[in-house]
């Protein structure tokens, strides 16, 4: 949306799938080796005998370049939690919290109120907050108005909202400054969506209801409810890797609803709640194909996963193998009329990424 309005913009993600580079964009560009290798010089040179994390690293590396390039904006996507992150470093002009869910609960611990507090790390008095979680636990809230944040602080379905207008295909969104848009549908998360715009909103960036629209249109991101074509079957692939996720996933399925038949491709890591995953999403799949993940640790294995599925009723069709093989498999079972849907993790789509029609 900011590059739509013609700002320049930094953007620090993680995890990437195929290359490093993908971490940090320019103007939505990956960085190239030319201008990247110089930033991660630099923090080499600086850092002296101070060890550094890989992550630790990395964001140094991101506000190195961005500090080199003449931006606008810089987005940077916390790693991990939040108080204790690398990122938390910055002092924001805007923090975003989207919707906290249980994951990494050997870190940020076992209840949302206590992930919630780690997540809220990253307020600051005088920084305006966005809240994507239709129920934030009362640790955001609490140290939100802890910080005198009440009047500067916006939450979903109180501040703002986004809801599916009559005609399905448009969402409306409104904001508690009476600012109204009427926007076609995305395959994104709606209520991220509708956090990003609140975001525009509070940054003085000129986005306006029309460029918000074409935005809309082509908004994506790898990855996340991203459609391929595998020969001629459609193929939808999504990093979904907690129950949140799945419910999405499933809405997405049920939505399109033009599929005869879905078929699953999953490989998720043995320390997510996927056996949730699967009770959520099992009816909506036809048969299921349990992907290995070569070398990777904390890949749970396929057989453990076909065991969970046959208690719940669903059809394995496939157990072990690679990405790539099961991708193929269920290819040659699925015709045009089917979906094939890929998810589980972030290594699961980046293997079906790379193959080849």
């Amino acid at each position: 949306m900011l590059l739509d309005a013609g700002y320049s913009v930094g953007a620090y993600t993680s995890p990437h799938f195929i290359r490093y580079n993908e971490r940090f964009r320019i103007n939505g560009k990956p960085a190239s080796d030319s201008i990247l290798l110089p930033a991660l010089q630099s923090v080499e040179e600086a850092r002296g005998k101070t060890a550094l994390t890989y992550f630790e690293f990395s964001t140094l590396a991101a506000l190195q370049l961005f500090a080199d390039n003449d931006l606008d904006f810089a987005l940077l996507e916390v790693g991990l939690g939040g108080r204790l992150d690398a990122v938390n470093i910055v002092r924001p002009d805007l923090a975003i919290i989207t919707r906290v869910d249980l994951d990494h609960q050997d870190w940020l611990g076992s209840t949302r109120e206590a992930i919630g507090a780690e997540k809220a790390g990253i307020l600051r008095a005088h920084c305006p907050l966005v809240c994507a979680d239709r129920d934030p636990p009362d640790s955001v809230r609490k140290r939100a108005a802890g910080l005198g944040l009440a009047p500067s602080a916006y939450y979903l379905g109180e501040d703002f909202n986004i809801s599916e207008a009559a005609d399905a295909s448009h969402w409306l969104w409104k904001s508690k400054d009476q600012a109204s848009y009427f926007l076609p549908r995305n395959t994104l998360h709606p209520d991220s969506v509708a956090a990003a715009i609140q975001a525009c909103h509070l940054l003085t960036a000129d986005c306006s209801e029309a460029g918000i629209a074409a935005s809309m249109r082509r908004m994506q991101l790898t990855g996340r409810m991203q459609y391929l074509k595998i020969g001629a079957v459609q193929m939808l692939l999504d990093v979904a890797h907690n129950p949140s996720a799945a419910e999405h996933l499933v809405d997405e399925i049920r939505r399109i609803g033009r599929a005869s038949r879905v078929y699953a491709v999953f490989a998720v890591m043995a320390d997510k709640d996927w056996r949730t995953m699967l009770t959520i999403i099992n009816d909506a799949i036809d048969a299921w194909f349990l992907a290995e993940l070569p070398g990777n640790d904390r890949a749970e294995a396929p057989g453990r996963i076909a065991e969970v599925l046959a208690s719940q009723g669903g059809r394995v069709a496939k157990c072990g193998g690679t990405v790539a093989a099961n991708v193929s498999a269920a290819a040659r079972q699925a015709t045009a009329a089917d979906l094939i849907v890929v998810f589980g993790s972030f290594f699961t789509v980046a293997q079906a990424i790379t193959i080849d029609e």
